[in-house]
């Protein structure tokens, strides 16, 4: 039995300072989706195409020319770009997985999940073996607006059907061994606080959205209960979040949130709200988190610069 849960924890007067350097790739105006496997290591996928940095974002070389879209990365070699391109030696050398894929997403075990629109409302769902690039198909769906999908999320255990818009498209989550067993997120999204954005790792579900709104839940067994909204502090939108090891990271609207303590372990039962280098507020939008390792993050900002620094 699922118990997807409110957050009902505040904002802690922690001070958590995010110590950060500025980093963008060359020739670049807009940064759609990053992705660091390591601390050293990074992917950025730009309008100006997708770039890799080995140095912690002080230098950038282009590795494929094709503008937007996502990228998810296993390892410094192993990664995918939305549009079905995939890697297996670090962006040297790219594969495609065929025509018309709408969103694409790798587990912690290497399997790498792609969508493929057929049309509007149908869509079949694939599969490669850990770090392969041979796919295998695991199911067809005919009920859900795959022009409204936005990402794929993946856990070892489900696969998440992420909506641009959770207010008109439930989530779906799909069996990785099974995928006629599925479950379904919906949620009373009133007040304007609907979620953004939605991460999964070690069966927890991550969700995050308007009006300073964080949803925590766990994988279900069989049930699902309706994720429940909780307003913090403030009403400012988060439009990302994501889970390593423990540690959980929202960013948004001049706003940065963790569970991080000072000199202890991280929590769930606490958040804390990230102050700057200058122990102020942020000036800047805050568009996606990427999660490095237990104390580095990267975040893209506005007017394509990466943000790359400790918490």
């Amino acid at each position: 039995m699922v118990a997807c849960l409110s957050c009902n924890k505040n904002i802690t007067e922690e001070t958590i300072v995010f110590e950060y350097t500025e980093a963008s790739p060359i020739s670049s105006d807009s940064i759609f989706s990053i992705a660091f496997p390591s601390n050293q290591v990074g992917y950025a996928s730009t309008s100006s195409g997708i770039f890799k940095t080995q140095d912690r974002g002080e230098n950038w070389e282009l590795k494929l020319n094709k503008n937007g879209g996502d990228l998810t990365f296993f390892s410094e070699n192993y990664g995918i770009h939305s549009s079905g391109m995939i890697t297996t030696d670090g962006g040297e050398t790219w594969t495609s997985l065929g025509n018309n894929i709408q969103a694409t997403s790798i587990n912690s075990k290497g399997e790498t999940f792609i969508l493929v629109r057929q049309n509007a409302y149908t869509g079949t769902l694939w599969k490669t073996e850990p770090l392969g690039t041979q796919l295998s198909f695991m199911i067809q769906t005919n009920t859900i607006s795959i022009d409204g999908i936005q990402k794929l999320v993946c856990s070892d255990n489900y696969v998440y059907f992420v909506p641009y818009n959770f207010i008109y498209d439930d989530v779906y989550a799909f069996n990785t061994e099974d995928a006629t067993n599925y479950f379904q997120i919906t949620g009373d999204w009133t007040g304007n606080a609907e979620p953004e954005d939605l991460s999964v790792i070690d069966g927890q579900i991550l969700l995050c959205g308007k009006q300073g709104s964080i949803y925590v839940g766990y994988e279900p067994d069989d049930q699902f209960t309706s994720v429940n909204r909780q307003y913090f502090n403030h009403n400012l939108d988060y439009y990302s979040i994501k889970s390593n090891n423990g540690l959980i990271v929202a960013v948004g609207d001049k706003t940065i949130l963790t569970n991080k303590k000072l000199g202890i372990s991280k929590s769930d039962d606490q958040f804390s709200e990230v102050l700057s280098t200058k122990l102020e507020g942020f000036t800047f939008k805050c568009y996606q988190i990427e999660i490095i390792d237990n104390e580095n993050i990267a975040i893209i900002g506005e007017n394509g610069i990466i943000y790359i620094g400790k918490i």
